[in-house]
């Protein structure tokens, strides 16, 4: 199953190419599946064609493969009709029929290469051990009302075969995403608290410089200058505080990306759009907690101001 079956691979030859230097094997997971897995889980065909229930026993052997080893081992030539051959020499070779979508084995990690081969043609046990296989159905009902009648089924064709428990596919991505997530709730935890402290302390330290500049303030609207002009130069002073620490939050954090490279998803370690998505939320929290002491500034009374420091 996606998300909970990783290991490494099997190495594999080319038809037609010589065989890699050692340590260096062209290296891809072996999954033998049924034709309706594809559909069952929703993954694209991108080229070729998909397993079907034709390619059964007497029938030339084939394989489909992922992108991931598409573009890893086929980049200089089609891999369509290309044949591929696993384990010994003696086994067959398999020519490759299709390319599909990439699966995740591990949340947050690149896609294996992989190389889907029809049960109905495999018959011997993967490098002599016996294979166990996982069920997946695609209901249109609650899935789980249907595991009494499923485990009927599996008993009914295979008796004797040992059934763990069902689960709902939700249940194997929260599994597979539970240490990722938590590690994520923790740091938004952290990060809301960080955004809530500076917005208090810019709050703090402008709310304290309009109190001691009342004087000046005061000074300034007695000669002219509107409510307005006044309210903007609180918050652009907040603005400008603001924009210094984003700047040297933004060196930080290319810094540390790579350490915390391994919870980010699909997000590049120095990711532009998720730089500058931070830089606006905490722009738009400075300037929400520049607001009050920029009204506070606009609503001094010039004389109040003058007279009470003469």
């Amino acid at each position: 199953m996606p998300l909970e079956s990783a290991g490494p691979g099997d190495d594999f030859k080319i038809d037609g190419l010589p065989d890699p230097a050692p340590g260096r094997g062209r290296n891809g997971r072996y999954l033998v599946v049924s034709p309706g897995l594809f559909p069952a889980l929703k993954i694209p065909l991108l080229r070729g064609r998909l397993l079907e229930q034709t390619d059964g026993p007497g029938t030339p052997l084939v394989a489909v493969i992922n992108q991931a080893l598409a573009r890893r081992y086929f980049q200089d030539r089609d891999p369509l009709g290309q044949r591929i051959r696993y384990f010994n020499d003696e086994d067959p070779w398999l020519t490759i029929v299709g390319v599909v979508g990439d699966v995740r084995s591990i949340p947050g990690q690149p896609p294996d290469p992989a190389v889907y081969v029809s049960h109905r043609q495999v018959a011997r046990p993967l490098n002599g051990t016996p294979r166990s296989m996982a069920v997946v159905v695609r209901a249109e009902v609650d899935p789980m009302g249907l595991a009494a009648a499923l485990r009927t089924a599996v008993t009914e064709a295979a008796p004797g075969t040992p059934i763990t428990p069902l689960r709902p596919v939700d249940d194997v991505i929260d599994a597979a995403s539970g240490s990722a997530r938590f590690a994520m709730a923790v740091m938004a935890g952290f990060a809301a608290t960080v955004v809530l402290l500076a917005a208090l302390g810019i709050y703090g330290l402008l709310a304290h410089t309009v109190s001691s500049r009342q004087r000046e303030t005061g000074i300034r609207m007695a000669l002219g200058a509107d409510r307005g002009r006044v309210a903007g130069a609180v918050v652009g002073d907040g603005l400008r505080l603001a924009s210094l620490g984003i700047g040297l939050g933004v060196a930080g954090s290319i810094v540390a990306a790579p350490a915390i490279s391994r919870l980010l998803f699909e997000i590049r370690v120095a990711d532009p759009l998720a730089i500058a998505m931070a830089a606006a939320i905490l722009l738009s929290v400075a300037a929400a907690a520049s607001a009050i002491p920029a009204i506070r500034a606009a609503r001094l009374d010039p004389r109040a101001s003058l007279g009470g420091d003469a």
